[in-house]
C-alpha cells in the first residue's frame, strides 16, 4: 500500500502543525489531548466518509477482519484526508502498530509492514502444523501428497479471504489450495478449496451470512 513513509518525527510534526491550522491545538497544549478531540470531530468523521465512498477496504489490512477502524498512515493532510491516507485496522492491530510507533517510535511505513509481517509468519506455521496432519488423515482431499515440507501463503496488498497457499510435500510434487477465513487458523475454523471458484463461493456465503471472518 502506499504511501506508508516518513519518519514518525516528521510525522508528529505534521500533526501538530495541522492541529494548530485547524485551532485543535495552541502553543504549550497537550499534541495527545487535541489530537483525541479531532477524532471526534466533523473533520475526522469526512475523512471516514470519504474512505467510506472511495471504495477502499474496510477490513483490516493486517488479517482481513472486521469491523475496523480507520488509522493515519500519514498526517500530511490533517483535517482534510484523502482516502490513501488511511488505512483500516482491526481494533487488535490497531493497538499493535500504535504500540509498535509510541514505544519503539518506529515510522509508519516500519510499524505497519512489521506488524503485518509477523501476523502472517504465525499463520504460515499454524497452517503448516494444521495441513500437515490433514493431508494424511481419513478422508482428507489432500490425502496421498504427504507431509508438508513448507506452506507458503501469496498475501495481497489487503489481507481477505481466499488465500492462496502454495503447498510443497515433502518429496512430492507442489500444489496450491486456497483458504478461507485466514484469521482462524489457530482454532482450525478454516476451510480449504482446491479451486478459487469455490473458495469464493464460500467466502461469499459468509459474508451473507454476517460473519466477520
Amino acid at each position: 500500500m502506499s504511501p506508508l513513509h516518513g519518519s514518525i518525527e516528521h510525522e508528529y510534526n505534521r500533526r501538530a502543525y495541522g492541529l494548530r491550522q485547524l485551532n485543535f491545538m495552541r502553543k504549550g497544549d497537550d499534541a495527545a489531548l487535541a489530537y483525541d478531540s479531532y477524532l471526534g470531530s466533523k473533520f475526522w468523521r469526512e475523512a471516514g466518509a470519504r474512505y467510506t465512498a472511495s471504495g477502499r477496504p474496510r477490513y483490516c489490512f493486517i488479517c482481513g477482519d472486521s469491523p475496523a477502524e480507520l488509522h493515519h498512515v500519514t498526517y500530511a493532510r490533517l483535517g482534510r484526508e484523502r482516502p490513501e491516507d488511511l488505512v483500516a485496522l482491526c481494533r487488535s492491530h490497531h493497538h499493535g502498530v500504535t504500540t509498535l510507533i509510541d514505544t519503539y517510535r518506529y515510522s509508519f511505513a516500519y510499524a505497519h509492514e512489521h506488524e503485518r509481517s509477523a501476523w502472517w509468519k504465525v499463520r504460515e506455521s499454524e497452517l503448516l502444523n494444521a495441513l500437515s496432519k490433514r493431508v494424511v488423515a481419513p478422508g482428507s482431499p489432500f490425502k496421498g501428497q504427504g507431509p508438508l515440507e513448507s506452506v507458503r501463503l501469496v498475501r495481497g496488498e489487503y489481507c481477505r479471504a481466499p488465500i492462496l497457499c502454495h503447498c510443497r510435500p515433502q518429496g512430492g510434487a507442489a500444489y496450491d489450495v486456497f483458504m478461507t477465513f485466514p484469521g482462524k487458523v489457530a482454532g482450525s475454523d478454516f476451510v480449504l478449496f482446491t479451486t478459487l471458484e469455490a473458495a469464493n463461493r464460500a467466502v461469499a456465503a459468509q459474508s451473507h451470512h454476517g460473519s466477520t471472518g
